[in-house]
């Protein structure tokens, strides 16, 4: 049983430098999750890369990701390591540009894959979680959104842009161990 939750955003930047930043796992923690990388990914990206997240409250374990799907600039997923048991996720992102020059729409999806422990929840509140995905689609599509113009606006006026910040800090917090 599979339920999706669907959200629509506008960013004022190009389409290439949306793409580019909002399907790097490195940048997830600005925008998509608190949870730092437990293994970065290695090397470019590319369809079946492979990353994990830490644990968090909401995971209560490490979370293991792929990039299921790379077509830049247009489309990519990422989504959890498949199990017959666990209920699986997916987030789905979609680019396109827009008339007004420098800005692109954005439309996240979020799927939750039950299984079978799940199917229950999933008859009787389906309603419910497509609008838990759809509310949670939306937030983090606002967030990517202000980390991206901030991040342009930051690059235009020569500052240090958010995520120069987040890799000095996570750089300096492995030199102290």
């Amino acid at each position: 049983m599979i339920i999706e939750g669907t959200a629509p955003a506008v960013a004022k930047v190009d389409l290439a430098t949306a793409f580019a930043f909002l399907a790097d796992p490195r940048n997830s923690r600005l925008w998509f999750s608190s949870a730092a990388l437990a293994e970065p990914p290695e090397g470019p990206l590319h369809q079946g890369l492979v990353w994990r997240l830490e644990k968090t409250r909401e995971t209560r374990r490490d979370l293991s990701l792929s990039m299921v799907t790379y077509e830049p600039p247009h489309r990519f997923v990422w989504a959890t390591q498949p199990s017959h048991l666990r209920t699986s996720h997916s987030w789905e992102l979609r680019f396109q540009a827009v008339p007004e020059a420098g800005t692109t729409s954005i439309s996240m999806t979020l799927r939750l894959g039950l299984g079978p422990l799940g199917w229950p929840i999933g008859l009787i509140a389906s309603a419910r979680l497509r609008r838990t995905l759809q509310t949670r689609a939306e937030r983090a599509l606002e967030r990517a959104c202000a980390v991206l113009e901030a991040e342009s606006q930051a690059s235009r006026r020569g500052k240090e842009t958010p995520s120069k910040r987040s890799k000095r800090s996570r750089t300096r917090g492995l030199s102290r161990r």
